[in-house]
């Protein structure tokens, strides 16, 4: 039956209905189950509630579901939902009813509806007509006169029921099995196809989407990409999916999505055959591993490629520009790791080994300043300015000028690739607006944040894209007293942008707070940060969760209330939390500074506002992604606190007399 038909069965069934709107969790999961297990087919949903209302068979059912949940396995249905073990007649019933009657509505079809329900039934998930009717031309199906026409098939097999449309269309598990299973029986009627033929023409198709849609609608890009991901991998078809993964892994929206396509990266590593093919996939796997927030795992990836690339410039069976070309990439991507880790100088020997080898690639120029630019980008965040800002210059200057040769129409032989072109130069220029942002060059940075939009636009980049530039835009605006309000406006349009862009909807909403602030409205920043806050642990990052916990107790003492001042502690406490436990670096000094800064303003106002130890913190309703991060970490809370204790002693009588908003944070 169609969704809505089944909803109408469910609510007029006494004992389904009554389980599915009931208050116990545990019978109204049950009632879900029983209602995934029958996928809507009438017969099965008829004999689920005879077995769910009968509490003597209730053992049977729940064994019955864990065994189809574990084994996806619906050619088993007969034997699971027979009320008796023995009775050979109901089980030849059951049997009729499942799968013999399917395969006489398949028997009965035409060879060229039989092909095609083939077809759809090897889509991995609900498909547009448009895909299914492109997919069929593709394959160059027998669809009548006109090609590609498969609509009076269509009508055909939705008629009988073999087919749902709903608008999209899909098949009953049932169906698939059923239709799967003939067709491995019946050679002559596969139109000269197989599976993986079938596949491999939904992976092209939604691949040519992803690709052409990446830069415009990034969302749905993304979500034909991992689709055509899946039936690669599925299709085993290797060859086809290099730097078009790379790509998609790289876009990816959030860790949810990486998460999603992390089990098909590990298939292929498992599953490719070439070395070089393995190298690939290990590549990409270790990048989504570190979208995903699981940096130690990544960093290991990145070692096993290393290890790949390096003996690949080695064998003389190889070819060695090549092979040098693909370590320069691993060491690139491997430093980035290193510098989420906070460990700068193994980052900075990745980049020196990408370096290297990247000389020795015989790569046209570009690649090595990307590279380079990299490195640039680790000193300056290192505030080594002065001696990075010139070098940082002259790439820009380089850059651009083979970026107006581009624009002319000229041949770059330096950059004959234009998106790698546009990416290194719009970096280079990311990079030199860091250093006037350091240097409090707000002038200076707006005009290059300027450049880098009217570069994205004339590339017609995504709004997601083009968002996250005006986002930078609008932190450099709210440096300048007279550009506030538009800040105001553009950090307003960058939020609805980033609906569906969690890690950016709270960067914004922080940027907001911290306008807000700026601009004298406490109660608005406070209720921004708190948005902000819950975003922000849904990411993998403990340094943003830290700043937002940070942010969020500073607002509060600004308010002061007796409830603020009682939070503002509870929140100082998780920023000290997440910034001791992920070792020192900037954040952890931060951290420090805000807590004695904290410390002594009670003191002057003669307020008594201890820190709630850590124990009292995890106890505390608000605080469970902490508590979850440091279960996960397997952190033991009584070393924890004493490492807090120990840090709050030795910094509390060198800095309580030194310290100075004007002053330069402490060494910690």
């Amino acid at each position: 039956m169609p969704p809505r038909e089944a909803a109408l069965y469910l609510r007029a069934h006494p004992v389904l209905s009554q389980m599915a709107n009931s208050s116990d969790e545990t019978v109204s999961s049950l009632a879900m189950r029983l209602l995934n297990a029958s996928r809507f087919h009438p017969l099965l949903m008829d004999r689920l509630t005879r077995l769910a209302a009968d509490p003597t068979l209730h053992d049977q059912l729940l064994a019955a579901l864990d065994t189809l949940e574990n084994t996806g396995n619906f050619a088993s249905l007969p034997d699971l939902f027979a009320t008796t073990c023995d009775n050979q007649q109901e089980r030849s019933y059951l049997d009729n009813a499942l799968t013999v009657s399917l395969d006489q509505f398949i028997q009965h079809l035409s060879p060229d509806r039989r092909l095609l329900l083939w077809v759809a039934s090897l889509a991995n998930e609900v498909v547009t007509l448009d895909l299914l009717r492109a997919v069929s031309t593709e394959l160059k199906l027998p669809t009548g006169s006109t090609p590609g026409d498969i609509d009076p098939l269509l009508r055909t097999l939705v008629s009988v029921g073999l087919i749902y449309q709903n608008p999209h269309l899909s098949c009953h598990e049932l169906v698939r099995e059923r239709i799967q299973a003939w067709m491995e029986q019946s050679v002559e009627d596969r139109g000269g196809l197989d599976a993986n033929a079938i596949r491999l023409a939904y992976a092209r198709l939604l691949k040519g989407y992803f690709l052409g849609m990446r830069h415009k609608n990034m969302n749905s890009a993304l979500q034909a990409g991992s689709q055509a991901f899946i039936y690669c991998v599925q299709a085993q078809a290797w060859d086809e999916m290099e730097y078009f993964v790379s790509s998609l892994v790289t876009s990816a929206l959030g860790p949810k999505m990486v998460e999603a396509l992390i089990p098909h990266l590990q298939s292929a590593v498992e599953s490719v055959p070439e070395d070089h093919q393995r190298w690939f996939f290990l590549n990409c796997l270790a990048d989504a591993l570190r979208k995903a927030g699981r940096l130690d795992a990544s960093s290991q990836t990145y070692h096993q490629v290393a290890t790949l690339a390096r003996a690949a410039t080695e064998r003389l069976d190889t070819d060695t520009q090549e092979a040098w070309g693909r370590l320069a990439v691993v060491c690139f991507n491997w430093a980035i790791v290193y510098s989420l880790q906070g460990n700068s100088i193994a980052a900075r020997q990745c980049y020196v080994e990408g370096n290297e080898a990247e000389k020795r690639s015989g790569r046209p120029p570009i690649h090595l300043i990307a590279n380079e630019l990299q490195m640039l980008r680790l000193d300056v965040g290192m505030g080594d300015i002065e001696r990075a800002e010139p070098q940082v210059t002259e790439r820009v200057e380089r850059l651009t000028t083979w970026w107006e040769r581009h624009c002319a129409g000229l041949p770059v032989p330096e950059a004959p690739n234009p998106e790698m072109l546009a990416r290194g130069i719009i970096g280079a220029l990311h990079i030199s607006l860091r250093i006037d942002a350091d240097k409090r060059d707000w002038p200076s940075a707006l005009i290059k944040v300027d450049k880098v939009l009217a570069i994205e636009q004339s590339l017609s980049r995504s709004l997601e894209d083009i968002a996250e530039t005006r986002f930078d835009r609008a932190n450099i605006l709210i440096q300048m007293p007279d550009h506030l309000n538009e800040a105001r406006t553009e950090l307003e349009r960058c939020n609805q942008i980033f609906q569906n862009v969690p890690a950016m909807r709270a960067r914004t909403l922080t940027a907001l707070a911290g306008l807000a602030e700026k601009q004298g409205e406490s109660d608005q920043s406070i209720a921004l940060e708190k948005r902000a806050l819950v975003l922000h642990e849904q990411g993998p990052s403990p340094h943003i969760r830290a700043r937002s916990h940070g942010n969020l107790a500073t607002y509060l003492s600004q308010r002061g209330t007796p409830a603020d001042l009682e939070a503002q502690a509870l929140h100082r406490t998780a920023s000290l939390i997440y910034c001791v436990e992920t070792g020192p670096g900037q954040d952890f000094v931060d951290a420090i500074r805000n807590y004695l800064y904290d410390f002594r303003s009670a003191e002057a106002a003669d307020r008594d506002t201890p820190l709630p130890t850590v124990a009292e913190l995890l106890n505390t309703p608000g605080f469970s992604a902490l508590s979850q991060w440091l279960a996960t970490r397997q952190v033991n809370l009584d070393k924890l606190q004493a490492k807090i204790d120990a840090l709050i002693e030795k910094y509390h009588s060198v800095m309580l007399s030194q310290l100075n908003p004007s002053e330069p944070a402490p060494d910690a």
